[in-house]
């Protein structure tokens, strides 16, 4: 059994108000999203940046991918290429876009000191499993590609997701899609369908995010179940390599998804990948989006940030 802290005890009901029912009283994709739309939760601040630019990347062959690009404040002004971080939203692979995880995007690039591409990946039902997956891979391999008109150094790319977006982002690595990367942060990331672990079981860690969510989230994104084992789906159920970029996980301790996120870890781990996994005590799923109102996700962002600089640094 785990507990909220103060903190987020307190602010968890206006989070639970502002998220639609999907899996119980709401069914529809298009109903859930115009319900989000309406609901009111409290608004973290986020840096101003001195550049910041919606663009479409055009791959021979693949669908456009349209991207927001983060650049920080540079001091002293330096032409140097910037490391670049390839940033995948959450949402269930069913919400989320360009505007609702802006302000993640753009700690990210302030605090890690780092180009930003902001991936506004297809989202189900109406496109269901590859058509996230095949984007993410498009942004990251035209970010390698093209990170020069990004002012950016290609041999400096991480790939980071948070939720669905962290799913994404394991299974473009572990699955062998992506290109170079140097390193991997997933946020309380979906590494498999498995909804028998400890942690979708106990009904405290359900606060949220629940059981009944993911289960609707998981039926529009990969409707035909026979494909959910698929490493791009599930990278847990892949083969770790040693050879895979090095990794930090954070899970939260109040969150279905804790196990799958720990087992992750340890699996990246046993293979012999360097990997971190801090574990957010007394929290719940998606907290990253609330530093402004939750003092562990101030810190655990400016930790990550931190990991991030150090490992891309040249």
């Amino acid at each position: 059994m785990v507990a909220l802290d103060p903190d987020a005890a307190r602010f968890a009901p206006l989070l639970v108000a502002a998220t639609p029912d999907v899996g119980g009283a709401v069914l529809d994709a298009a109903e859930a999203r115009a319900l989000m739309a309406r609901g009111s939760v409290p608004a973290s601040s986020a840096p101003r940046l001195p550049e910041v630019r919606d663009r479409v990347l055009r791959s021979p062959g693949r669908t456009p991918v349209r991207v927001r690009t983060y650049r920080p404040d540079e001091p002293g002004g330096t032409a140097d290429p910037l490391p670049v971080a390839v940033y995948l939203h959450g949402g269930g692979w069913v919400f989320g876009d360009l505007d609702s995880h802006d302000g993640v995007a753009r700690r990210l690039c302030a605090g890690a000191g780092c180009v930003v591409v902001s991936v506004d990946y297809r989202l189900a039902p109406e496109h269901p499993f590859p058509a996230a997956f095949d984007d993410a891979v498009t942004a990251l391999e035209w970010v390698a590609a093209h990170a020069a008109e990004l002012g950016a150094d290609p041999a400096r790319l991480a790939v980071v997701g948070d939720s669905a977006g962290a799913n994404l982002a394991a299974g473009a690595v572990a699955s062998g899609s992506a290109p170079d990367v140097a390193v991997q942060v997933l946020l309380y990331p979906v590494t498999a369908h498995d909804p028998g672990t400890a942690s979708y079981r106990d009904p405290t860690a359900h606060v949220n995010l629940t059981p009944a969510q993911l289960a609707w989230y998981w039926d529009q994104y990969v409707p035909d179940s026979a494909l959910r084992d698929d490493p791009r789906v599930s990278p847990l159920r892949g083969r770790m390599r040693p050879d895979l970029p090095s990794a930090l996980v954070v899970t939260a301790e109040c969150d279905p998804l804790r196990d799958e996120g720990r087992a992750h870890a340890a699996a990246l781990d046993a293979a012999g990948v360097p990997v971190r996994h801090w574990e957010a005590a007394g929290t719940f799923h998606g907290f990253f989006r609330y530093p402004d109102h939750l003092p562990v996700a101030a810190e655990l962002i400016a930790r990550t940030n931190a990991f991030l600089a150090d490992a891309l640094r040249g």
